[in-house]
């Protein structure tokens, strides 16, 4: 163990001469890795970010019953106690056609003034469901209730913009596995003709008796050091973007409904993913190459 170590620095700089040796072969392993990673990244930040913000209209979000005209307010309070006893039903709030013309009013501008006369609203029962993945579910109950005209709560077009998410993730995870791969066999190649060009230093090495570690891990240093540079570009590029977006935003789109992840830790953990990614790719393309070959080497 303690040679190990006394040898680390020699070993470095072995691994450091093979990389610019064959600088054309590692420079497109590490343009290969990086844009794999930058890909990965763009759609891990999108994906984190868009589960959040789904998560954060869930819960908020609450369903409203409308009632139909024809029912006398005995029938509305009844509705009201039965919706309210019902399994998952957190709260159930009534509330009449003229408050919610009113609150209308208040909201969108003086415009809707003209349907004090003729109200086209309907008296509205508010309903908070937990957990709010069943929102769905006691939509489709409270629909089948003697009285009421419609229930609504806009989990549709928030499921969609999930799935078109979801998708997007999906392809972007795809191809950017696919891309890793590439880098993979990009560093197996680049490690492969680094061994082709020591074939005769690592037979001598053999003969006197070097160690296997000694004759390895140059190898292996180049790999990761590959994976390095790889995951460090592509990191860099997202921190600045996202830090950028964060503070042009002031941390939210549009609402703080649609509020986005600080900065810190979340670019923390990422980076970490990035830079294990890079390693990892950049060990296993040294396995690919150098654990076949310098042991039929002599």
């Amino acid at each position: 163990m303690i040679l190990f170590f006394k040898s680390l620095p020699r070993l470095f700089k072995t691994a450091n001469k093979d990389m610019k040796r064959h600088f054309s072969m590692t420079f497109s392993s590490i343009l290969s890795i990086s844009v794999a990673l930058l890909l990965s990244l763009i759609m891990a930040v999108i994906a984190l970010n868009v589960r959040d913000i789904s998560l954060s209209i869930e819960s908020q979000m609450k369903l409203q019953v409308s009632l139909a005209p024809s029912l006398s307010q005995e029938q509305t309070t009844e509705i009201v106690k039965q919706i309210s006893t019902m399994p998952q039903v957190v709260s159930a709030e009534y509330s009449s056609k003229e408050e919610e013309l009113d609150k209308l009013i208040e909201e969108n501008g003086e415009m809707f003034l003209q349907y004090k006369d003729a109200n086209p609203l309907y008296d509205v029962i508010t309903v908070e469901v937990n957990p709010k993945d069943k929102l769905e579910d006691m939509s489709q109950k409270l629909g089948q209730v003697d009285g009421v005209v419609e229930v609504s709560y806009g989990g549709a077009a928030i499921q969609k913009l999930i799935s078109v998410f979801d998708s997007m993730r999906r392809i972007g995870f795809a191809l950017a596995g696919g891309l890793m791969v590439l880098s993979i066999f990009l560093i197996r190649n680049t490690i492969r003709m680094t061994i082709l060009v020591r074939q005769d230093e690592i037979s001598i090495m053999r003969t006197v008796g070097a160690y296997n570690f000694y004759i390895y891990m140059p190898f292996l240093f180049t790999g990761m050091a590959m994976g390095f540079w790889g995951a460090f570009i592509p990191s860099v590029l997202v921190d600045a973007a996202y830090v950028m977006i964060y503070k042009a935003f002031q941390g939210a789109l549009v609402s703080e409904m649609f509020a986005l992840q600080a900065p810190f830790p979340f670019l923390l953990w990422l980076n970490a993913a990035a830079f294990a990614a890079g390693l990892l790719s950049g060990a296993i393309g040294s396995l690919l190459a150098a654990g076949r070959l310098i042991r039929r080497t002599r």
